[in-house]
C-alpha cells in the first residue's frame, strides 16, 4: 500500500520515520494464508513524501499439503504398484494407471484454478506436471511389457532347444525265459518253475540301475531351462527405474522447496 502526501511538497511536509509505524490488527489466520511481518518504507526525497506499507502474506502449508500433495502422492503410489500386478492382467494394470492419470489431471486443473495466476511455473505446477509425466511413463511401460509378453515364445524345453533324454530301455524278463544283455544266451527255468539265483540277482541289478538312471536324468538342470523370460526382466527393470526416478525427483524437489 502506497500513501502519498499531496497537501504539500516534501520541502514543507515529510513523514516522521521514527514515530510512524504500521500495525495489522485483524485476524492473521486467513483461509489459505496467514499475515506475516508489516514493513514500512519512507521516500521523503521525492517531490511529495511517500510512505509504502508492505504486508507479507505467507501461504499456509497445511492447506496445500492436504489438498494437493497428499492426494497426488497417493495416486503416484497406486500407479507404481500396478507394476507388481500379474503380467497377464493387462487391462487391470492399464485401467488402474489411466484412472490415476485422469484423477491427477483433474487435480491439476482444480489446483491451477485456485492458485494465483502467474506467467511462470510455480512449484506446485512442477509437482503436478511431474506426477502426470511419471504416470504416463508407467502406462508406456505396461504397453511395452504386454507387447513383449505376447511376442515372446512359450518357455518350454522344445522352444529353448533342449532335447529330452530318454532313459535306456530296461531288460524285461518273461515268465518262461530271460535273455541276459551281455551274453545273449537263453536261460531256461529250473524244475520248480523259478529262475536261477544268478538270473534273479542280475534282473534286480538292472532294475536298480534303470531306476537310478531315471532319477538322475529327471534331476538334471539344463543351462537355459530356468532362464527368466524377457518380459519379467523388463518388469524388474521398470520397477527399479520408476522407483529411482521418483526418489531422485523428490530429493531434488523438496531440497529446493525447503531451502
Amino acid at each position: 500500500m502506497e500513501l502519498t502526501m499531496l497537501s504539500a511538497s516534501s520541502r514543507l511536509l515529510v513523514f516522521d520515520k521514527a514515530a510512524t509505524k504500521a500495525i495489522y490488527r485483524g485476524n492473521p489466520q486467513l483461509v489459505e494464508y496467514f499475515v506475516g511481518d508489516v514493513d514500512v518504507d519512507f521516500h521523503n526525497d521525492r517531490d511529495f513524501a511517500v510512505m509504502i506499507i508492505k504486508l507479507q502474506l505467507l501461504r499456509r502449508s497445511g492447506f496445500i499439503i492436504m489438498n494437493v500433495y497428499i492426494p497426488s502422492l497417493l495416486l503416484l503410489v497406486i500407479s507404481y504398484l500396478t507394476l507388481y500386478f500379474t503380467p497377464s492382467n493387462f487391462q487391470v494394470r492399464v485401467l488402474a494407471s489411466l484412472t490415476s492419470l485422469l484423477v491427477m489431471a483433474t487435480l491439476y486443473t482444480q489446483a491451477s484454478a485456485s492458485l494465483p495466476k502467474t506467467s511462470y511455473f510455480k512449484m506446485v505446477d512442477v509437482w503436478l506436471l511431474s506426477s502426470i509425466f511419471f504416470i504416463f511413463i508407467i502406462i508406456v511401460l505396461h504397453t511395452v511389457i504386454d507387447r513383449v509378453r505376447e511376442w515372446e515364445p512359450t518357455n518350454t524345453q522344445t522352444a529353448s532347444g533342449i532335447k529330452k533324454i530318454s532313459p535306456a530301455p530296461s531288460v524285461r524278463s518273461s515268465t518262461s525265459n530271460t535273455v541276459h544283455p551281455s551274453q545273449g544266451e537263453k536261460v531256461t527255468m529250473d524244475e520248480s518253475g523259478e529262475p536261477p539265483d544268478v538270473e534273479e540277482s542280475s534282473n534286480r541289478l538292472w532294475r536298480l540301475m534303470d531306476m537310478c538312471f531315471k532319477h538322475s536324468t529327471s534331476s538334471i538342470s539344463f543351462p537355459g531351462a530356468k532362464t527368466r523370460p524377457l518380459f519379467e526382466k523388463i518388469i524388474l527393470g521398470a520397477r527399479v527405474l520408476v522407483l529411482g526416478l521418483l526418489v531422485i525427483f523428490n530429493l531434488i524437489y523438496w531440497t529446493i522447496v525447503l531451502m
